[in-house]
């Protein structure tokens, strides 16, 4: 806005009233920065008409420029000036450039955040005309920093929220703090390697294991959420909802959790956020060692989303597929932080993995980097009949396992098994108790949560072994 010359100067806030109706002068306002200006009400070659923009706080917080109400033109004044005193013809406000007041940003105090803008008066739509993405949830604006079209009057409120444990959040070091507490690792060392993503039900009671996907690369992937509400994919998953979720499971565990640290409260909201029901199950069977009882009422409505087997980008392919990119694409150890974070921006962005990329590429010379031994998750066998070929899925982007005969597995393991036998003879697989039993594929995979679970081919004659 440019600057201009004044005569009088004039400071005129919300408190002490509107402009007189019968004013005669022309008034010009200064602050810091920028200036205003205030005009008669009467017709004056060099007043424009002006509006009333008002911006007011909620919670503790500031606002650039100002705070209050002013009275501003909407209107270009030296256009104006030259409009009219040229003799132009035609009403000058049809043809001056409209006015923005620029870069009005919300700040909050410290342990406060920014929600949103409230719409208390103005068109919202002219507003959003002139901030393309920032339209938030239930009609408010979700950037801190918006630009104010001088068009009609507006009133703005600026919402903060108290939230003393946002600003310091990192899940990953209170996922340490989470695992050594609960006996969950016995070294920090083995915090990048902690897998425990999926649950299946097994003989009256859940067994837990993990989904290929180590725990903090999810926590690393909520936090991102968390902090930057504009993540939003359609039909993937929308931050706000994350946020909300994790807002009233952060509640949850503050009525369950009796003296434990703020890295505690943060991870179990994280926990019960993420996924399905597996997370909340594991913590209380195994983890806190509480009543699934203590868990009603956690939301969990965006966890669907950030699931192993979802999409967070609402892509083609599963947030498994890329962790398995990101090690395929990259030269770090496979349970570097580096790789975390690279997840975390991959499965954000729906163009990566390319179109053209494969989830199940050769890998025939990588070597097995994967997590095979994790003491905590128990073993049972696989039982692989003839003619099939078998491997395990490595959980850490590397090298599918072979197997075959009779071999110890780590239950919840993917075992990606294919018929090699004669051409023609192939009718379904025998695995009971599995999703794989009965399936026609000559290729497919399966997850293993039966011990001694057999394997088999059932052939077009109805019996599991080739005619000669």
């Amino acid at each position: 806005m440019k600057v201009l010359a004044a005569t009088t100067l004039l400071l005129l806030l919300a408190t002490t009233g509107a402009v007189s109706a019968t004013a005669s002068v022309t008034t010009w306002l200064f602050a810091p920065g920028f200036s205003f200006f205030v005009a008669s009400s009467g017709y004056d070659v060099n007043a424009p008409p002006a509006v009333t923009i008002t911006l007011k706080t909620e919670g503790e917080g500031d606002i650039s420029p100002f705070v209050g109400a002013y009275y501003m033109p909407m209107f270009d004044v030296d256009e104006w000036r030259a409009w009219v005193q040229h003799g132009a013809e035609g009403a000058p406000e049809e043809y001056c450039a409209i006015l923005l007041l620029e870069d009005v940003t919300a700040t909050p105090t410290d342990d406060w955040v920014f929600l949103h803008w409230q719409v208390e008066a103005g068109s919202i739509s002219e507003i959003m005309d002139y901030n393309e993405g920032a339209l938030g949830t239930g009609l408010t604006l979700k950037t801190p920093t918006i630009d104010i079209p001088l068009t009609h009057d507006v009133t703005l409120r600026a919402v903060f929220d108290h939230r003393p444990w946002f600003t310091n959040l990192d899940l990953v070091r209170s996922l340490e703090a989470f695992l050594l507490q609960y006996n969950q690792i016995d070294d920090p060392e083995e915090l990048l390697a902690f897998d425990r993503g999926t649950g299946q039900y097994d003989y009256g009671e859940y067994t837990y294991h993990g989904d290929g996907i180590p725990d903090a690369a999810l926590m690393l992937l909520l936090e991102e959420l968390l902090k930057n509400p504009e993540h939003r994919f359609s039909p993937g998953v929308w931050a706000p909802n994350v946020l909300k979720d994790f807002m009233t499971n952060r509640a949850l565990a503050l009525r369950i959790l009796d003296d434990v640290s703020e890295d505690i409260i943060s991870v179990t909201a994280a926990y019960l956020t993420l996924g399905g029901l597996d997370y909340p199950f594991w913590l209380c069977d195994e983890a806190l060692n509480i009543s699934r009882k203590d868990i009603r009422g956690a939301a969990n409505t965006a966890g669907r989303n950030l699931r192993a087997d979802k999409s967070a980008d609402g892509g083609r392919f599963s947030n498994l597929e890329q962790w398995k990119w990101v090690l395929e694409t990259n030269e770090y150890p496979p349970m570097r932080i580096e790789l975390a974070r690279r997840f975390v921006e991959t499965v954000l962005d729906p163009d990566v993995p390319p179109e053209d990329w494969t989830s199940t590429p050769d890998k025939q010379h990588k070597p097995h980097r994967g997590v095979w031994n994790d003491p905590h998750i128990p073993l049972g066998n696989v039982i692989i009949g003839d003619d099939i070929e078998a491997h395990v899925i490595d959980p850490g982007g590397g090298a599918d396992l072979p197997i075959s005969d009779v071999t110890a597995v780590p239950l919840g393991r993917r075992i990606r098994v294919k018929y090699v036998g004669e051409p023609g003879w192939f009718s379904q697989w025998s695995a009971p108790g599995t999703l794989l039993n009965g399936s026609n594929k000559e290729e497919t995979v399966f997850v293993h949560v039966h011990p001694d679970q057999q394997v088999e081919v059932v052939y077009l004659d109805g019996v599991v072994a080739p005619i000669p």
